[in-house]
């Protein structure tokens, strides 16, 4: 079953990351309270506030030049908004191999509107290419799975691991290293920064990826809060599964 995490919701690109959840078919509240190759812009869309976060838009592209020109050949001729890769963040093997892009998502708009979405690429055994959907990450209101030890969670996709981080920023950088201080059960490795929340205190919240501690542990990704109180002290207040089927 996939839920949301917090209740709050808005409509941060009224609609225009979203192209349709078809997918290729396999053969097979939160608490209250950067390795570069090409670096982006440095800003951080305050008018964006969603539910009270505001959606992070800094980062780095980290993706081969192969999958880059796969991206680019796909998103050739849509139009509303502008999609750059920023990571794969899994692939799944068909009839072909489709691939799920996190993406940077800018709107064409007179105040241009930013945020990431998950880009889902098909590409056939010719080489052809086609956009499967695109999914706006809304980080006020993140799809996750309620059973992290479903083995079917992640729906024959299987996360990549590139070791690299695409951006997180300093402040939510220190805030994850100590809230990660004594935390057990899943190793966890920041891809990126989603939004950050100004509660009493502050709230980060990322897109991780993770693997259980377990005997024979499987790559996942995680949506992770972390909430700094006012006295400082940072603490993982959320870690959920990321629900990779629904945006992909």
């Amino acid at each position: 079953m996939k839920k949301y995490i917090s209740a709050m919701s808005a409509a941060f690109l009224a609609g225009t990351l979203f192209l349709g959840a078809c997918a290729k078919p396999a053969e097979t509240p939160a608490a209250e309270p950067e390795t570069t190759e090409e670096t982006k812009e440095e800003t951080t869309d305050s008018s964006a506030a969603l539910g009270g976060w505001t959606a992070y838009t800094d980062y780095v592209q980290i993706l081969g030049d192969e999958d880059k020109a796969v991206f680019e050949k796909a998103v050739e001729g849509l139009v509303g908004v502008n999609y750059t890769p920023v990571q794969v963040i899994a692939k799944q093997v068909v009839s072909g191999t489709n691939y799920a892009f996190l993406a940077a998502a800018e709107t064409v708009t007179a105040e241009p509107k930013k945020g990431f979405a998950v880009v889902t690429v098909y590409v056939d055994t010719e080489g052809k290419t086609e956009v499967l959907a695109v999914n706006e990450i809304d980080p006020a209101n993140v799809l996750v799975k309620d059973n992290a030890d479903d083995p079917n969670v992640l729906g024959g996709w299987e996360v990549t691991d590139s070791g690299k981080v695409a951006g997180i920023g300093a402040d939510a950088e220190a805030a994850l290293s100590e809230a990660l201080n004594g935390f057990t059960g899943v190793n966890l490795k920041p891809i990126i920064t989603l939004g950050t929340q100004t509660v009493n205190g502050t709230n980060y919240r990322y897109l991780c990826r993770g693997s259980a501690v377990t005997e024979n542990p499987v790559m996942t990704l995680y949506v992770t809060t972390v909430t700094k109180g006012s006295d400082g002290k940072c603490t993982i207040t959320e870690n959920q599964v990321f629900d990779l089927v629904s945006y992909g």
